[in-house]
């Protein structure tokens, strides 16, 4: 019997991406899997970390393409410590200055606006005003990337329309509810970070302060029952790699492990799809997912 085209047997597909610094390199291995395996994606949305890989998979980049950017950089490239707040100790907006990631996301991502991407693309940030949720998807995209990455404290938040934005992983590190409500009759999930893990007792207080820090940001998607809720309305295929390279304040802009990152998203990955009965790669893989 002739095999449906993944098309047809995912519908509308959205790809979910969230937060996590450095391990957000995992995210092109999963993306590479499903290049590989023909998946069609529909539209991208992407917190923190996701916003910059959703970013760069909307303007139709390739995975090797991808994954050679990510080896490619270094801390110097986008950070910088802010010397112009530096004399004011603790009154000063951010430890990094901000102009340094600007550059390093124009070099990076060949659009500056949204609608000159391939795959509608959301980036999520956070008001930090009101603490909502705000969905950008309109205008200049290398600012709603920044505003989306910028961590509280090490990068300065970004203005937009009026509104004081920051990272989108302290409101809503795994933004599935817009998935759902855009239509997506197929939501992708990947997280950088192993939810269930459990980690060896903090033991610093640098240890504590992280920990706290990674339960808060992640702290709706731990919920129990929290992804069965979306399951009633979408289908729902989840990549949560549980593997021991983690995010640390010494590490957090650590490119170091990029490739085991990368080998171990695409094979977990891989392995994901082929549970799921969608890894029948085509046989050729060199053209792109979106015609």
């Amino acid at each position: 019997m002739k095999r449906a085209p993944l098309s047809t047997l995912l519908g509308r597909t959205a790809l979910v991406l969230s937060g996590g610094g450095t391990n957000g390199a995992v995210e092109v291995g999963f993306y590479k899997a499903l290049w590989e395996a023909g998946v069609k994606i529909d539209l991208i949305i992407g917190s923190s970390i996701g916003a910059i890989n959703g970013a760069l998979i909307a303007t139709g980049m390739d995975p090797q393409r991808m994954h050679a950017h990510w080896r490619s950089a270094r801390p110097r490239d986008f950070i910088k410590l802010n010397w112009r707040e530096a004399w004011k100790g603790l009154g000063a907006r951010s430890v990094f200055d901000g102009r340094r990631m600007r550059r390093f996301l124009e070099l990076g991502i060949p659009a500056r606006t949204f609608e000159e991407l391939k795959i509608p693309f959301i980036a999520v940030a956070t008001d930090l005003n009101t603490g909502d949720g705000i969905d950008l998807e309109r205008g200049d995209l290398i600012s709603a990337v920044q505003a989306s990455c910028a961590l509280p404290g090490l990068l300065p938040p970004i203005e937009i329309d009026g509104r004081l934005l920051a990272d989108g992983g302290i409101m809503r590190w795994l933004p599935i509810d817009l998935a759902v409500a855009r239509g997506a009759t197929t939501t992708i999930i990947c997280m950088s970070e192993c939810l269930s893990d459990r980690y060896d007792p903090p033991r610093t207080a640098v240890d504590i302060l992280n920990r706290a820090f990674s339960l808060a940001i992640s702290r709706v998607a731990r919920t129990p029952g929290y992804l069965d809720i979306f399951a009633l309305r979408t289908r729902l295929i989840v990549f949560e790699p549980c593997f021991r390279i983690r995010i640390t304040p010494q590490s957090i802009f650590d490119m170091g492990n990029t490739d085991i990152q990368v080998k171990f998203g695409y094979e977990y990955a891989r392995a994901r799809l082929d549970q799921a009965g969608l890894w029948h790669p085509p046989p050729a893989t060199s053209g792109t997912m979106n015609p």
